[in-house]
């Protein structure tokens, strides 16, 4: 079902599924808008090549770039692994998955200390949240992150 969700200036609201739809490639993740319900747009992008990456959550930047929070999961190793990428909406080529830039890449396995980060708020031009669930377990935690990116 549908994952992540934003409001865009000039695209309206953006909705995305959290991995691939069905008759989609594996690794193809799809951004629509619905502000023309008579020709919806749509963004490809290509997932984290991470087994079990999913787009958790996606944020407009300004009119042309959207921050995008994946996340992945591997079991039964308890790696994690959460990417923060930028696209640029207007650099995407029609029917082609969009250039991404990677913004920030977090592993468990690198000494990140990670939770099941998959909320994503902009609070100003160039500030952002991350909010992690702690699904009802009492060994995870709710935790919020706090951060900055360059224009």
């Amino acid at each position: 079902g549908l994952e992540a969700i934003t409001w865009h200036p000039k695209y309206g609201l953006l909705v995305a599924p959290e991995y691939h739809l069905k008759n989609e490639a594996i690794e193809k993740r799809v951004i629509y808008s619905i502000k023309n319900k008579h020709y919806p747009l749509r963004w490809q992008v290509r997932a984290l090549p991470f087994p079990e990456a999913g787009l958790v959550a996606i944020e407009a930047i300004n009119e042309e770039e959207l921050l995008l929070l994946e996340r992945a999961w591997s079991f039964p190793f308890n790696r994690a692994v959460i990417a923060l990428r930028r696209i640029n909406l207007e650099d995407c080529p029609s029917y082609q998955p969009c250039p991404i830039k990677n913004s920030f890449l977090m592993e468990t396995d690198k000494g990140w200390g990670l939770d099941n980060y998959e909320g994503l708020a902009q609070l100003d031009d160039n500030r952002f949240m991350m909010v992690s669930d702690d699904n009802g377990m009492p060994f995870q935690s709710t935790l919020f992150a706090l951060f900055s990116i360059a224009k």
